[in-house]
């Protein structure tokens, strides 16, 4: 951020004078007016873009010298305090993040410098940043990036600022697990997320029994925790208050050991609408902890909890738990994780998990499937269990890809229609002559093309189909392949791909979207969309992850 301090040159500052002057003189005197109003409302417009969001940082970005110290530690909040100070432009901040940490962590230092700066200097530095924090008085979402142990007086100011509306914490340590005179931090929304502390923190394999209790559940809308080691504390105590009555968000990262604190939390909050659950399992193998083949049996909720529930993702063993008799109508079935973050194949059958489903008192409308599934025809036992699908999402693994050379098996129909299509789709980009260059992406119009010869069927009123790799799975056959392969290749050039998806669509009027994606968390995964604006056109387009 630019200091407000810095004293502008003054041929800087005559400069944009002489420019407007010059431009007045080309203009009449009645169009002065409508200039100068217009002129001082970008520039009150631009004023609340450029300081709407501020950062600050009260860790030194580089190497200390013991020369100098503390004019470099002063340096770090000297932009800061002159826009706190700042009558005019102090009022424009909604949005602060703050880069924090209480232990200078640069190696490259002197032993001297960083014993000075951690005991003498850290606390000033933080004390200073805590009497300014107050003058931004229309401050409404505050982010602390900390890496470390936040201290005790930072959430003691946090607690007194009641106008805070969102509060993001990543990388946190707490430094006291209640604060003084029984104050806590008051958010609409509240997000904790540390992405690698089940990584970094060793391992407990005992059930969490601790309570973090500094966060007010009494004005809770959204609440996101993903931590492992904070989340059954901090359900604890919101839980004990027993006031999340306007809570209609969560999202958790939870382990298996902890879960037994989700039903009292749950029947807490009547008014959620969206749940989303990563469930993570103990490391059996180097602890000895057997890992569950279900979600324990206590994570059955009462028929009354839950009663406005619209939206649910997680392990399939918690869809079964929570699905049945309630108002859902969209369902993620997300693959559990093991304790450092990678995903745990179970390769189970889904199809009880998709039975259950259809015990929603409404409709299932989206359904986007991520979990392992053992069925080789998934999309069949989908389609017959949630007809009315209107988005299907699928994250598949080989054993869903059909193996045979379905080129050999073209219908009359499909030849039919190749020259009725023609100016039914319309090609973009270079994939209007091959569209699949890679033999792993001929896997996906082995998929379509089962469809069409409807060997699989589709929910009738679908209306979006997206096909993408499964995050870990290895796909046979990922090489390149010849272009002039014409009994690979061949089949599933432009001409092919227009007339699959032309029959495609006359066995689906409503189907108006179709994305193929591999590796889609990969540099340089590719997508292909078929897209049919309404009343137009199938068009297709490809992108590429850079």
């Amino acid at each position: 951020m630019l200091s407000l301090q810095t004293n502008l040159n003054p041929d800087l500052e005559r400069l944009p004078r002489e420019i407007w002057l010059e431009c007045f003189s080309h203009v009449g005197f009645s169009d002065h007016k409508s200039i100068i109003q217009t002129c001082h409302y970008f520039y009150s417009l631009c004023l609340h873009l450029v300081f709407k969001k501020v950062s600050c940082s009260l860790s030194p970005p580089g190497p200390l010298s013991s020369l100098n110290l503390e004019d470099q530690v002063n340096r770090l909040l000297d932009n800061v305090e002159a826009l706190a100070y700042s009558e005019k432009h102090a009022p424009l901040v909604t949005d602060l993040t703050v880069l924090y940490c209480d232990r200078y962590p640069g190696w490259r230092t002197a032993k001297t410098a960083v014993k000075i700066f951690d005991n003498i200097l850290h606390p000033r530095l933080v004390s200073r940043f805590l009497d300014l924090l107050p003058r931004f008085e229309n401050l409404r979402v505050l982010h602390i990036d900390c890496g470390s142990n936040l201290d005790v007086e930072v959430l003691n100011t946090l607690s007194r600022m009641s106008e805070l509306d969102i509060l993001n914490f990543t990388s946190v340590s707490f430094g006291a697990s209640t604060l003084s005179q029984g104050l806590r931090l008051k958010a609409r929304k509240l997000k904790i997320n540390n992405p690698w502390s089940a990584l970094l923190e060793e391992y407990d394999p005992t059930e969490s029994t601790g309570i973090l209790d500094i966060f007010s559940g009494e004005q809770l809308e959204h609440l996101t925790l993903l931590s492992t080691t904070y989340c059954p504390e901090i359900l604890r105590s919101l839980t004990d208050q027993s006031n999340c009555t306007r809570l209609r968000f969560l999202c958790l990262d939870i382990q298996v050991k902890d879960t037994s604190v989700l039903i009292p939390f749950l029947v807490s909050c009547p008014e959620i609408e969206t749940i989303d659950f990563t469930l993570r399992i103990p490391p059996s193998d180097s602890y000895g902890v057997p890992v569950p083949d279900t979600i324990p049996s206590y994570l059955q909720l009462p028929d009354s909890a839950l009663g406005n529930l619209r939206s649910i993702s997680g392990p399939a063993d918690m869809i079964v738990a929570f699905v049945p008799g309630r108002p859902i109508q969209d369902v993620t079935i997300k693959c559990e994780r093991g304790h450092c973050g990678l995903y745990v194949g179970r390769y189970a059958p889904l199809g009880p998990a998709l039975a259950c489903l259809s015990q929603s008192t409404l409709p299932i409308k989206n359904l986007v499937v991520e979990a392992d599934a053992s069925e080789k025809n998934l999309i069949n036992v989908i389609t017959s269990n949630l007809p009315d699908l209107s988005l299907l999402q699928l994250h598949l693994q080989n054993r869903q890809v059909p193996k045979q050379r379905l080129s050999d098996s073209i219908t009359g129909r499909l030849l039919q229609i190749a020259n009725e299509m023609d100016d039914d789709v319309e090609p973009i980009g270079y994939y209007s002559k091959f569209m699949w260059d890679f033999v792993r992406d001929i896997k996906y119009m082995r998929i379509i093309h089962n469809i069409v010869l409807q060997k699989t069927y589709l929910p009738p009123n679908l209306e979006v189909l997206n096909i993408k790799n499964h995050p870990f799975s290895c796909f046979e056959n990922t090489q390149h392949i010849d272009a002039k392969d014409v009994s690979t290749l061949g089949w599933y050039n432009f001409s092919a791909g227009r007339n699959i998806m032309g029959l495609l669509s006359q066995l689906y009027p409503s189907l108006r979207e179709v994305t193929l994606m591999a590796g889609e968390d990969e540099p340089g995964s590719e997508a292909f969309s078929w897209y049919k604006p309404p009343g137009g056109k199938w068009c297709l387009r490809q992108s590429r992850r850079r």
